[in-house]
């Protein structure tokens, strides 16, 4: 074992696994390959949609990284879509949204697959969640949600690293709603349900 330094306190560092199961990606100078499938796709996480003023889209990597002093999210938006030009081109409001298994599965092509500006009018996007889900506006923000999301949280950003095709942005939590545990429970929809 190899002892590695991290500020003012040491870790044992593990030797890596010499199995099957240990993969090495390769790397050439435009791509990324590897003989075994991305784990991530076989590991469920929550499945988020980002509103913004006039769009919402699917973002699958989102994780809470503070409590104190502030709550805080890590996000990654894709770089080209509407709600990234609005909340961090634009600096405009957003809101965090857990989508539910039961009430959100149909809408993934539209929130993920399809772009706000492919839709004729400025709010096409939006009229086409309208028409298929229930929306209502957040008094917090001014940001149309889905009514019956798992939870939402209104989000401020604090910074932004490129991260290649995404974004990657820290913010702080100004705000959330949620129902109680037991009506949540079992009810998030993850990866593996819309992969």
């Amino acid at each position: 074992n190899r002892q590695m330094v991290y500020g003012s306190h040491t870790r044992k560092r593990l030797n890596r696994p010499t199995d099957a199961t240990y993969h090495r990606a390769t790397t050439t100078t435009t791509t990324m390959t590897t003989t075994t499938p991305w784990p991530m796709t076989r590991v469920p996480t929550p499945v988020y949609s980002l509103a913004t003023r006039d769009s919402m889209n699917i973002v699958t990597f989102a994780t809470p990284v503070a409590i104190e002093p502030k709550r805080r999210f890590a996000i990654a938006l894709y770089a080209d879509t509407r709600s990234h030009a609005n909340f961090i081109v634009d600096g405009g409001p957003a809101t965090l949204q857990v989508l539910r298994k039961d009430a959100h599965e149909g809408l993934i092509d539209l929130l993920g697959r399809t772009r706000a500006d492919s839709i004729d009018g400025k709010d096409g996007k939006l009229n086409l969640i309208r028409a298929r889900a229930s929306t209502t506006r957040r008094e917090t923000n001014g940001v149309e949600v889905l009514s019956d999301a798992l939870a939402v949280f209104d989000l401020e950003i604090m910074s932004v690293t490129n991260a290649g095709d995404h974004d990657v942005v820290i913010c702080d939590v100004t705000g959330w709603a949620c129902g109680d545990e037991e009506e949540m429970q079992g009810k998030c929809l993850t990866t593996l349900d819309v992969v």
